[in-house]
């Protein structure tokens, strides 16, 4: 089921949701305009430190030209980079990262795009889950 919230800064759960999925993801992928970072351009924030985690592959992104997907193993060192450009999101400052998704083996669990547009693949399993942790979702709509 993939369901999509316009405003992660609507999402009281927030912080919530986004450890749900970085305890089910095992990789990750991020994407960048070419070129050098620029205090100026916030879709740039954060790119040189991506590319300076260890073994990560960047290849073109179909969904812009001119940009870049980096990809790699969502480990402890990749993550701390997420933490810090996404905890100040969790108290509604918004996400610093403009476009990234976290995946499990076969499909992303959770994609950010815009800044905070949130959308999540679940399964019937990481439905159960989700409740089991009384994640709630209602701020969510089921999309096709």
């Amino acid at each position: 089921m993939k369901m999509v919230c316009p405003n992660i800064n609507d999402l009281a759960n927030w912080k919530n949701i986004f450890e749900y999925a970085v305890k089910n993801s095992t990789r990750f992928s991020i994407v960048f305009p070419e070129g050098d970072p620029d205090d100026e351009n916030p879709l740039l924030t954060g790119k040189n430190d991506f590319l300076n985690l260890e073994n990560i592959s960047i290849s073109s992104w179909y969904g812009m030209d001119n940009s870049v997907k980096i990809s790699g193993e969502l480990c402890n060192e990749s993550l701390n980079t997420f933490y810090k450009y996404i905890t100040p999101s969790f108290t509604n400052e918004g996400s610093s990262l403009w476009h990234f998704e976290l995946w499990d083996d076969s499909q992303p669990i959770l994609s950010i795009s815009d800044f905070n547009v949130c959308i999540l693949n679940l399964d019937n399993q990481a439905l159960n889950a989700i409740k089991k942790e009384r994640i709630s979702l209602h701020q969510f709509d089921v999309i096709q």
